[in-house]
C-alpha cells in the first residue's frame, strides 16, 4: 500500500487511538461509531431523496448492491446464477472499469453503497484480483457490515497471504467490531511482520493490549510507536500508568 493510500486510510475511516481513549473502549467493541459522518447518496439518480430515503428503500438499495455473492461461509462465494442475470459473462477489461468507479464512489462521491455495488461487480467479472475483494472489503467496512467486509479481506489473503493491504483490512474490521480482541491483537501483530515500518499498528496494539489487561506490552509498544514518531495521544499515558507504572526504556 503507498504512502498515499494509508493516509486515505487513516484520515477516513480508522478513529486514532486518542479517539478510542476518549469514548472508553467504544472503537474497539460492535456497533461503535466508526465513520466521520454520514455517508452521502452521492449518485444523481439518488442525490434528491437523500436524508429521506426509507429504511425499506435503503435495504433494498444494498441488497441489489450486494447481490451476486454469499457471504455465508466467512469467506466471499460467487453465486453463478445471479452473477449471471447481474454481469453477463466474466469479462476482466469491465472488472478494471468497475473497480475504479468503486474507488471513485468511496473516496471521491463518499457513496459506500455504490461503492460496494461496482466492487461486487468487479468480483463478478474477475474473481481472480485481489484488488477487487480489498476494495469490496474497505467499502463494506466503511458501512459498517463487518462480517462481510472479513470474509471479503480473508478471500483476498487466500490469494496472497502476504498482501499487505489485505491484511491490514482484516485487523481493521477486527478491531472494529469483527472479531475478538486477541484476534485483532493477532491481525495487527501480523501486519507488522509484513510491514515493520507501519508505526500505526504499535498504537492499535498498545490499545487492544490495554483492554485485555497486558499492559507491559501495553507499554512496549507505546515506546516503539513513540520511537518511530508515532503521536501516542497523551490521554492513553495516564489511562496505562494507572494501570501499571511505565517500566524505565
Amino acid at each position: 500500500m503507498s504512502s498515499s493510500a494509508r493516509q486515505i486510510c487513516r484520515s477516513t475511516l480508522i478513529p486514532t487511538v486518542s479517539a478510542m481513549l476518549l469514548a472508553g473502549s467504544c472503537a474497539l467493541l460492535p456497533g461503535c461509531s466508526h465513520t466521520r459522518g454520514k455517508a452521502s447518496l452521492g449518485a444523481s439518480t439518488t442525490a434528491g431523496i437523500a436524508g429521506t430515503a426509507s429504511p425499506d428503500y435503503k435495504h433494498e438499495r444494498m441488497r441489489q448492491a450486494m447481490q451476486g455473492l454469499i457471504y455465508d461461509s466467512g469467506l466471499v462465494e460467487v453465486d453463478p446464477v445471479v452473477a449471471a442475470d447481474v454481469v453477463g459473462d466474466r469479462n476482466p477489461d469491465a472488472a478494471v472499469a468497475e473497480y475504479e468507479e468503486g474507488l471513485r464512489m468511496l473516496y471521491v462521491v463518499n457513496d459506500r453503497v455504490a461503492a460496494i455495488a461496482s466492487f461486487t461487480r468487479a468480483v463478478l467479472l474477475n474473481p481472480d484480483r485481489i484488488e477487487h475483494y480489498n476494495g469490496l472489503g474497505r467499502a463494506l467496512l466503511f458501512k459498517g457490515k463487518m462480517a462481510e467486509s472479513l470474509a471479503a479481506f480473508r478471500t483476498a489473503l487466500l490469494i496472497d497471504p502476504d498482501d499487505f493491504d489485505a491484511q491490514l483490512g482484516l485487523a481493521e474490521a477486527m478491531q472494529m467490531g469483527g472479531g475478538e480482541y486477541e484476534d485483532a491483537i493477532v491481525a495487527w501483530q501480523r501486519v507488522l511482520a509484513l510491514d515493520p515500518s507501519y508505526d500505526e499498528a504499535h498504537g492499535r496494539l498498545a490499545a487492544l493490549l490495554y483492554y485485555t489487561g497486558d499492559y507491559a506490552e501495553s507499554w512496549e509498544h507505546v515506546h516503539q510507536a513513540e520511537a518511530m514518531g508515532y503521536a501516542v495521544p497523551p490521554q492513553f499515558r495516564p489511562l496505562l500508568a494507572a494501570k501499571m507504572a511505565e517500566p524505565t526504556r
